[in-house]
């Protein structure tokens, strides 16, 4: 194996279940393959979501004790108003280098919905928030550590022209094969995966490490891009996400965290404060000219503080979203820095955010950071603009020339006698046209949105289907569930609501597709609702098509065909009972059809059962659908327990994994073409010792099939489905075992 120097440490854990019911085995089968997080890295990873909703760090300082409420400061309340212009002047003191913040200059524009401050207005209105919340500040230790996380690029990066970066190497071919690619939501806008490919060459990402893979006709030839050189000390607390492929260009987001001093107040010290150290979350981008795999290159990076949210890449241009801790000092006014400034790093360089860049949406509740990176990836990860709003993420949204930037909000109150909730779904959005990043308004809906399929923007309209749930101890005993389909306009203004539909069930799935939404929800059947959205004053439900089951993804086939891709339930209890594919005619939408389905069903007796799943219910890139090769295939997991005629106790458990693939035409339906699986068999109740490979991805380049397991890629023909080569990428590890008793992985030398 050819490797791109390798280190010699890697510590990595796997999540071990704790039960054996089909919920639990599904996210075992999940977590085992898909995610390489250490245990604390995970706990680590929960603390900061939760800390952004109760103010950020410095709730989790004061929540463990490390602050004297009674040397706490009255701040007063900023009375002035902030200007609506993005380009107004920064007010940062001359030494500090905010002001090196790169951003293109923009018309002025009326922000709707919010408000941009200046540092003394940011840091009085932040104050007041933590005056009122948290009773107490906080002082950073000025000797911050921050590792080789602040190191200039390697010196062989190659230069700002970008033209350079895609010139063909040693050993890259001239032309690529006809290759899948990775499933987007918007045409022109690509997404994140953990499996890139080129039509040469295959890039994956599998327990933090990047595995490059020269394939030529099932043939694989793979290489290991190493981060210990670019991390230093710090590579064990990092971990690799999602990655972009470009024109050469290979683009990886990674976490990492490192330990940051902070001096808080304490009148029991008798110097008056303690020094704590906690780890901080960052998000970095860093480059690769990846056009001969021989001599992979770091080309550059960037960093912010924060973890990360997603992105999104439009012609070699990243769109980055972080949320970070709101940390408030309470020494701007001494020291002239803005320290609650959100800060970000281009190679090795640290600035503050500019106050101008820094949005306060009217609506906001939470004292955290979104940030909005938009970072040129062929010239060094230059950040060409970044914008920053109170809040946080949950979820984003983009087109060409849009992005939504979505938070779902729990909202309660209560006094002696009564107590009510209620969720709503917080949006801002952003202009991107021309590479620019232009706020442009701020609004809430009532109604928690499922994730990014349930909005679509078109023509200056933005649709959204939302769950709405609420409940007040005054009505009812139970709460209120019911789905509408909201239309705004560009300032988020709503122009028209559907009647509910679906009451008492909760949305699933949703797509889009020639001015019609369709939408499922379900509790016991699987309502498929079309609903009209030509008119966005009056969007209308036109039909309402009934079955078993539910999609927990739609999207557009061919003209005038969906697909959907769930599960199948009993009409009665609503349980889930197996997997279920199906092709639906919207031809019509008035009468929307199911054309064929393809189900994968569950069984259970006196003496056994047997558990049927799938990533691609719940990660759809785990779904191969090209409707161009004629291609559908999605992997599948089966386990059998076998139970003791007297005892019922385990005594054997059987385990099936693969994928399978078919095509569709509407005079033959959904036809079979293959499959491939591994098996494995157990007797007793040791049933965690299987050995079999859990598919996560599947790929094509010409006329091969590439299945991803964990730290493996199988190719297959695609016409005779026979194995052409099993590429083990795992061969690198070996196994240990921590005191956890967890299985730990450690690179051989």
């Amino acid at each position: 194996m050819k490797q791109n120097g390798f280190t010699d440490k890697l510590k990595e854990t796997s999540p071990v279940p704790e039960r054996i019911s089909p919920e639990n085995v599904e996210k075992m089968l999940y977590e085992n393959k898909r995610s390489s997080i250490s245990v604390r890295r995970r706990v680590l990873s929960a603390a900061a979501a939760i800390a952004i909703i109760i103010g950020g760090t410095a709730g989790l300082l004061y929540k463990n004790g490390f602050f004297d409420s009674k040397k706490s400061t009255a701040i007063k309340t900023s009375s002035s108003q902030a200007s609506q212009n993005s380009s107004v002047s920064h007010n940062s003191s001359p030494d500090d280098k905010s002001s090196d913040t790169p951003q293109p200059k923009t018309e002025e524009h009326k922000l709707k919905g919010m408000r941009v401050l200046s540092y003394d207005e940011l840091n009085d209105y932040i104050g007041e928030y933590y005056q009122k919340n948290q009773n107490t500040y906080y002082n950073m230790d000025k000797g911050r550590n921050t590792g080789n996380n602040d190191e200039m690029i390697a010196e062989d990066a190659q230069t700002d022209n970008a033209s350079d970066m895609t010139t063909s190497a040693t050993g890259m071919k001239d032309t690529a094969s006809d290759h899948s690619e990775t499933y987007t939501q918007e045409n022109g806008v690509d997404e994140a995966d953990i499996v890139k490919t080129d039509g040469n060459n295959i890039f994956y990402l599998c327990r933090g490490h990047i595995f490059a893979v020269g394939c030529e006709d099932g043939k694989m030839d793979e290489h290991m891009i190493d981060f210990g050189d670019i991390f230093g000390e710090t590579f064990m607390n990092s971990y690799a996400n999602e990655m972009y492929l470009d024109s050469g260009t290979l683009t990886v987001i990674i976490n990492s965290y490192e330990p940051y001093v902070y001096t808080c107040y304490d009148e029991d010290y008798e110097e008056g404060i303690k020094e704590r150290t906690l780890d901080q979350d960052s998000v970095n981008v860093i480059t690769f000219d990846v056009t001969d795999l021989d001599n992979i290159r770091q080309t550059g990076k960037y960093t912010i503080q924060g973890y990360y949210n997603s992105s999104r890449m439009i012609d070699g241009k990243l769109y980055l979203t972080s949320n970070s801790f709101m940390n408030y000092y309470n020494t701007y006014k001494e020291s002239g820095k803005p320290e609650f400034a959100p800060i970000y790093t281009v190679n090795g360089e640290e600035h503050h955010i500019n106050a101008d860049d820094i949005y306060v949406p009217d609506n906001c509740k939470d004292m955290g950071y979104v940030n909005l990176s938009l970072i040129d990836t062929k010239k060094k990860c230059e950040p060409v603009s970044i914008k920053t709003f109170l809040g946080r993420a949950d979820e984003i949204y983009q087109t060409k020339d849009k992005i939504f930037i979505l938070s779902n909000i729990y909202e309660n109150s209560s006094d002696e006698i009564s107590y009510s909730w209620s969720w709503k779904t917080n949006i801002i959005s952003v202009d991107t046209k021309d590479s620019e990043l232009i706020p442009i308004a701020s609004g809430a809906i009532e109604g928690n949105v499922k994730d990014k399929y349930s909005l679509n923007y078109n023509d200056g309209i933005l649709s959204a289907a939302v769950n709405y749930m609420n409940y007040s101890s005054d009505d009812d005993d139970e709460p209120t569930q019911k789905n509408y389909l909201y239309t705004l306009n560009d300032n988020l203004e709503v122009l028209g609501k559907t009647d509910s539909f679906g009451n008492g069930e909760e949305i699933k799935s949703v797509t889009y597709k020639d001015g019609y939404a369709y939408i499922v929800t379900f509790m016991q059947t699987d309502p498929l609702f079309a609903i009209d959205l030509h008119d966005p004053k009056n969007p209308v439900i036109v039909s309402e098509l009934k079955m078993p089951g539910f999609s927990t993804h739609m999207r557009p086939f061919t003209d005038g065909r969906i697909v959907g891709f769930g599960y199948t339930a009993d009409e009665e209890t609503g349980r889930t009972t197996g997997l279920k594919f199906s092709v639906y005619d919207n031809s019509d939408p008035d009468n929307v059809k199911e054309l064929d389905k393809v189900e994968i069903t569950e069984s259970s007796d006196e003496y056994s059962d047997i558990y049927i799943s799938s990533m691609g219910a719940y990660d759809v890139k785990a779904l191969l659908i090209d409707p161009d090769k004629n291609i559908i295939a999605f992997p599948y997991n089966e386990i059998c327990y076998n139970y003791d005629d007297e005892t019922y106790a385990i005594n054997k458990s059987k385990y099936e994994s693969g994928y399978r693939f078919y095509s569709y035409d509407d005079k033959n339906g959904l036809v079979f073409k293959g499959e491939y699986k591994t098996k494995d068999e157990i007797n007793g109740d040791n049933y965690y010792s299987y050995n079999i490979n859990n598919f996560v991805r599947a790929a094509y380049i010409g006329n091969v099939y590439y299945l991803f397991y964990d730290c493996g890629i199988i190719s297959l023909d695609m016409e005779k489905m026979n194995v052409i080569e099993d590429k083990d990428l795992s061969s690198i590890f070996k196994l240990d075992t921590d005191y956890s008793g967890l299985p730990e992985y450690s690179i051989i030398d």
